[in-house]
């Protein structure tokens, strides 16, 4: 969990990587990223990942995490050069004050699985090489898969702390496309469920529906 009013000294993220650095291979995965208090001028968002530098190719994931209440864009991929690829699968966000997600440059995007619901500027900006079944609030989602409720996709997304576990009927349940293992532990949900190993059906977003069990007390008298 990162985030509570955090922000980065020069107004960049919670979760922010630099060309600075050079060639790199990042990975996010299972983290809340919440309230990121970035302001000022060159505001990124929630989580910033900048390519615009770098050498060799990097590929780059965030996977299976959730992004609400940054004070920009909740995801803000940063001028990817050709060969610098980028993957954001199951990731769910909510009430962001710019984009859900943004993208921009040439490399591979990759957006799969996600689900933006209630972001200021829109859910989803840029062109992606690949978008698949990802869920929208507006008009940016996949056919068959816009004009989502937060309040009927989400158990209680503005509750203290929301709770972005999917609500029964959600139109999310069901709606994914199954990415086996790939990348590296995809199929883990934000609250550790093995999607693949137990057959599920994959859902939008960072966590997978369970079915509340019912049970009865039988009480035999013989």
């Amino acid at each position: 969990r990162i985030g509570e009013n955090v922000s980065s000294a020069s107004n960049l993220g919670c979760v922010t990587t630099s060309n600075t650095f050079g060639k790199w291979n990042i990975g996010v995965r299972n983290v809340i990223v919440e309230n990121c208090n970035s302001s000022g001028i060159g505001v990124w968002g929630g989580i910033n990942l900048d390519h615009s530098a770098n050498t060799g190719n990097p590929v780059n994931y965030i996977i299976d995490s959730i992004v609400y209440g940054s004070e920009s864009t909740g995801i803000f991929i940063s001028a990817p050069a050709t060969g610098k690829d980028v993957t954001i699968d199951n990731v769910s966000l909510y009430n962001n004050g710019g984009w859900g997600i943004s993208v921009g440059g040439n490399g591979l995007q990759t957006i799969k699985n996600c689900l933006a619901v209630g972001n200021a500027s829109g859910d989803y900006q840029g062109t992606y090489d690949t978008f698949t079944t990802s869920g929208s609030g507006d008009a940016s989602g996949t056919s068959g898969l816009t004009s989502l409720v937060a309040a009927t996709e989400w158990v209680d997304p503005t509750a203290n702390p929301p709770n972005f576990h999917l609500k029964s009927g959600a139109t999310s349940i069901n709606a994914g496309t199954d990415l086996v293992t790939t990348p590296t532990n995809v199929n883990i949900d934000i609250d550790g469920r093995d999607r693949d190993a137990l057959g599920d059906v994959w859902d939008l977003g960072a966590d997978e529906f369970v079915a509340s069990v019912s049970t009865r007390r039988i009480i035999v008298i013989s």
